[in-house]
């Protein structure tokens, strides 16, 4: 048992557990954990649950993505001046959307913070 190095088990609730198998010795320390509970309403839970999931998320990556692709087509393909125009109209297109849906996504995301803040201050069990 002298090859078992020593272990910080300062934390433990129960002493390491040692045990002898083929392959050498293994060691299994059980750490505290602390469980919150709070009480929240379907409505809240609802919030929650779609906040971080917001379709404008998608939205937003798909928007970043068409503007790289035309960006790197403007930069990279000889081409007329009217097909030139239009990949420019769908670049400042892009740039709209992908302002508009990063607005929104980051308006949704703050939104679900905020009320999981609210239900963590307001509802703590205990």
């Amino acid at each position: 048992m002298s090859d078992v190095p020593p272990v910080d088990d300062s934390d433990a609730f129960v002493e390491p557990i040692t045990v002898s198998s083929q392959a050498g010795l293994v060691r299994a320390i059980v750490i505290p954990r602390t469980l919150e509970m709070y009480t929240v309403t379907n409505q809240e839970l609802e919030a929650l649950a779609s906040g971080p999931q917001s379709v404008h998320i998608g939205f937003l990556g798909t928007s970043i993505g068409a503007l790289l692709v035309v960006i790197v087509a403007l930069l990279t393909v000889q081409m007329d001046r009217t097909t030139h125009g239009l990949f420019l109209v769908g670049m400042v297109l892009s740039v709209i959307l992908t302002a508009y849906f990063g607005i929104r996504a980051v308006l949704d995301l703050r939104s679900a913070g905020n009320q999981l803040s609210t239900i963590r201050s307001n509802r703590r069990i205990g």
